[in-house]
């Protein structure tokens, strides 16, 4: 059983202080004769430049154009406040620095070093006294998650401001997850630790909550195709989960754009309240999803969802049938 959320955490990467800008470099050799600097765009160019003569700007991108093209224009760039940019002006992120200065920056740790090498040494013990499963619990998504295009399903009357919503959808279109609360803002100890998975543990499933939805993943490595461990979590009890922030009439269409976005992610329940139940076996692990038709009320329906397996050396999920 594991602890992410006290003792080693670091604190979460927080987008709104922490957004790292696209930025364009600059040729400032033109303000010696009182000219404006010009954006540079050949890399020749670049290449031939010393430090002294290029300058990074954080730039706006016109988002009327499609794709949106980034403001070049020295004189308009002086005149636009990037703190209060006026339609249809916006700035974008710049998705590869973020995943390599903030999400797997490897000063940012989720389980602090005491913790991870207890791991370490618990599952290559476990390999060793040939235990077929290594069960981890522990509170929150490991599997890596970014939010499709789900602007035409939500209401956008209700759960989310739209500016929260379309900023989020944003990050998805670049590859970047939405909630750095989880494993997605620790991805250099994920790395480390899907890395234990695979050289110290014989099968490892993970076990998840915390997001008050059902999700299944098969957990691979960055830079890898083969999977190495799976993680299962189960919904709330109660409390609710993505239907009451992406307010939408057609949950299975949601789960279906989170299937399809997310390659490592292979089932999602984005509204029913419920359970998950495992049955283990040395040969095989199944977790059965059960949910309820209401939790307001003391009469219910008992819903039984849908089953996946994965089989010892197999590291994957498999659908299960009825």
């Amino acid at each position: 059983m594991l602890d992410t959320r006290i003792a080693g955490r670091s604190k979460p990467v927080d987008y709104l202080s922490e957004m790292i800008w696209q930025q364009l470099p600059f040729d400032i050799r033109p303000l010696k004769n009182e000219q404006d600097p010009v954006a540079i765009t050949s890399e020749a160019l670049l290449a031939s430049l010393s430090v002294d003569e290029i300058e990074m700007v954080t730039v706006p991108f016109d988002m009327s154009e499609n794709p949106p093209q980034p403001v070049l224009d020295w004189a308009l760039l002086s005149t636009l406040d990037l703190a209060k940019l006026p339609k249809p002006y916006a700035l974008v992120p710049d998705a590869k620095r973020i995943q390599a200065e903030l999400l797997d920056d490897p000063q940012r740790q989720l389980l602090g070093d005491t913790q991870e090498k207890w791991l370490s040494s618990a599952l290559q013990d476990s390999k060793q006294k040939n235990i077929p499963w290594q069960i981890l619990g522990q509170q929150i998504l490991m599997g890596n998650v970014c939010m499709p295009d789900v602007t035409k399903l939500v209401n956008y009357k209700k759960g989310l401001p739209a500016d929260t919503i379309n900023a989020i959808v944003g990050l998805g279109k670049l590859n970047i997850p939405y909630n750095t609360d989880a494993w997605d803002g620790y991805n250099a100890t994920r790395q480390r630790v899907l890395k234990s998975f695979k050289h110290d543990a014989n099968n490892v499933i993970s076990l998840a909550g915390d997001t008050h939805n059902s999700w299944a993943f098969d957990l691979t490595p960055s830079g890898e195709t083969e999977s190495v461990a799976v993680e299962m979590a189960t919904s709330s009890i109660s409390s609710p989960g993505l239907e009451n922030y992406l307010s939408n009439d057609q949950p299975e269409q949601l789960s279906s754009l989170l299937v399809d976005h997310n390659p490592q992610l292979v089932y999602q329940n984005s509204h029913q309240r419920g359970w998950l139940k495992l049955t283990i076996t040395p040969q095989a692990t199944i977790g059965q999803w059960r949910y309820v038709s209401t939790v307001k009320s003391k009469q219910y329906q008992s819903i039984v969802g849908p089953s996946y397996t994965v089989a010892v050396g197999g590291h994957s999920l498999t659908l299960a049938e009825v």
